[in-house]
């Protein structure tokens, strides 16, 4: 990609003397300092590199650091995460990034222990993943790599979501906090509670007595036994199963 290969210099995997890789950077975390004080942002930034190498190679801590202040170099960087989600897209192999436990958010104050149990969760499932968001907000958007074509993977997409809805409400959080949450609409009562979930049921009934906007998203109206999009699908995954496998194999990259 464009956008990696001027910034790629910046992030490149550990290497020893004789360029050998000893290990691959997996995870890049992009802090920006802003300031009129031109002295007070020196002194800050000055700060946090300290840090970073006093906790250099430590389990769990930062390897290394780069500092820029070319304003071209910072763009890059910026576009690189602007641009991630289809970087996402072009991952080689059967299983995709796929975004059904996207967008939660926690407090700040619990992001770390939150993100550690997110990891460790899906680390059990011996599977992939992208994550990245908003540190600042709590936000955080993971997408685990699965192969919707297998019925043993499609699955995961309800165990994991009923443990991850189970892990932000044990550390405050929302499922979702910027978009997606149509069709995780079941999860609704969860964490707006019962009187509260009615009290919507009320306001579609009065706007849309016959459930035809947006049907099964968010709520159905009080007087519709209507149930919300199930989260299991209908998916890709189960119509590319009909497809003959060596025409699948020709258009993976389709």
């Amino acid at each position: 990609d464009e956008i990696y290969n001027k910034i790629k210099s910046f992030i490149a995997d550990e290497t020893d003397n004789s360029g050998t890789k000893t290990r691959p950077t997996r995870t890049i975390n992009l802090i920006e300092f802003s300031g009129n004080n031109k002295n007070k942002l020196e002194q800050r930034i000055a700060s946090l590199c300290k840090i970073v190498e006093r906790n250099k190679n430590k389990s769990g801590k930062a390897t290394g650091y780069y500092k820029t202040t070319d304003p071209k170099e910072i763009n890059d960087l910026w576009n690189l995460r602007k641009k991630g989600v289809g970087l996402l897209g072009k991952t080689e192999g059967e299983r995709k990034p796929i975004p059904f436990v996207e967008d939660t958010a926690v407090p700040v104050k619990n992001l770390a222990r939150y993100i550690s149990e997110f990891r460790k969760l899906l680390d059990s499932y011996d599977l992939e993943y992208a994550m990245f968001g908003h540190v600042d907000v709590g936000c955080l958007h993971v997408r685990p790599a699965l192969d919707l074509k297998k019925p043993e993977e499609e699955v995961w997409v309800r165990e994991l979501s009923d443990q991850v809805v189970g892990l932000v409400k044990k550390y405050d959080g929302v499922m979702w906090s910027e978009h997606g949450r149509g069709f995780r609409s079941e999860y609704t009562v969860d964490f707006f509670g019962k009187e509260l979930h009615q009290d919507l049921q009320y306001i579609k009934e009065a706007f849309d007595p016959n459930n035809r906007l947006n049907p099964g998203k968010i709520v159905t109206p009080f007087s519709h036994k209507d149930p919300v999009v199930p989260l299991e699908g209908p998916l890709r995954g189960q119509k590319e199963r009909q497809i003959h496998q060596d025409y699948l194999k020709e258009y993976q990259s389709a």
